[in-house]
């Protein structure tokens, strides 16, 4: 069997694309998660530049545009999901594409919540 790793592909323009193997012949101990909508509803978006540690960094994020540009995530130190947060040179950094199951799950359980909603709203609106 061949070795496993991360995968990027440039498509259309450069756009880097990430595919990390998860096919159930290749993972084991799979669990679903229980809940995310509470661990979502934590997380602080935010946006920020860079400071000059990162600016200065020519072998960092690729050029210098990406280096100065404003960018939109969540700060590493405060994430609650700190399974997700790494470790490099004494900073922390946040594996993003992990975020995207417990966005799924966060959006079920509240599809969930609507349509209990729905059904109370529709009972009380029935005629005693």
């Amino acid at each position: 069997m061949g070795s496993f790793s991360y995968r990027i592909y440039h498509e259309g323009f450069g756009t880097p694309v990430w595919q990390t193997p998860s096919d159930r012949g290749l993972t084991q101990k799979i669990r679903e998660i229980p809940s995310a909508l509470q661990v979502i509803l934590e997380c602080l978006p935010v946006s920020f530049t860079y400071n000059q540690i990162i600016r200065k960094q020519e072998n960092l994020l690729g050029n210098k545009f990406q280096r100065e540009k404003t960018h939109y995530g969540v700060v590493a130190n405060d994430f609650p999901l700190q399974d997700l947060v790494w470790e490099t040179d004494g900073y922390l950094g946040i594996d993003y594409l992990e975020i995207i199951p417990f966005l799924c799950r966060a959006i079920q359980e509240q599809n969930q919540q609507i349509e209990e909603l729905k059904k109370f709203i529709s009972a009380s609106n029935q005629p005693q």
